[in-house]
């Protein structure tokens, strides 16, 4: 019998407050059709009333705090929540939700998107090492990236050395829908994501 359950994504972001980033992730989530797919939001720290901008109550924000038990626990927690949700899709965005990429292919999630959604407050310029590194040691567990602006997509290429162009997609707030996941390795049933961007 086939499993007519739509598809969870899972979606991995630092916090769930007031920001740009933040309010693209619920207009996401609000527009994908919910026959279609199913949404959980995983917060590396914390979540806010923001969260009430969610117009399904069926959306699970689930929140980690970091801060408070430690990296090590909020990667077996990670693992622990992709082995019990069986996510198709974990969409990772900026630096913390690098956190979730080992745990979640361990888990057995083959689709990695990871987005780059805007600079790092201490690193405007994209000049710090660390971050460089980081994102380095994690590209070869992202399937697809995505990011916001020429500028980061640059920043990838030039600084983070990613030399695989078809795949990373630039998305831009003017773009009604783009293309994120699909194409010759996607199941028939799971054909492409259409994500809407709308910073309104």
């Amino acid at each position: 019998m086939i499993d007519q359950t739509p598809p969870l994504i899972l979606h991995v972001i630092h916090h769930l407050v007031i920001g740009g980033m933040e309010n693209g992730v619920i207009n996401l989530v609000n527009s994908l059709p919910a026959a279609d797919f199913r949404h959980v939001v995983l917060c590396i720290e914390d979540f806010s009333e923001f969260r009430e901008r969610l117009q399904s109550k069926d959306v699970q924000v689930i929140a980690l705090k970091r801060s408070a038990v430690g990296i090590w626990r909020v990667r077996r927690d990670i693992y622990r929540i992709c082995r019990e949700l069986r996510p198709a899709i974990v969409h990772t965005r900026n630096l913390s939700g690098l956190d979730a990429l080992l745990p979640a292919r361990l888990a057995g999630v083959s689709r990695l998107l990871h987005g780059e959604h805007g600079w790092d407050v201490d690193d405007l310029q994209g000049t710090n090492l660390r971050p460089v590194l980081l994102r380095k040691l994690h590209r070869p567990l992202v399937s697809k990236y995505v990011t916001v602006s020429k500028d980061l997509e640059r920043y990838l290429v030039e600084r983070v050395a990613f030399h695989r162009p078809k795949s990373s997609r630039y998305i831009t707030a003017s773009m009604s829908s783009a293309s994120v996941l699909g194409g010759s390795g996607t199941s028939k049933r799971f054909p492409r994501i259409c994500v809407r961007i709308d910073c309104s």
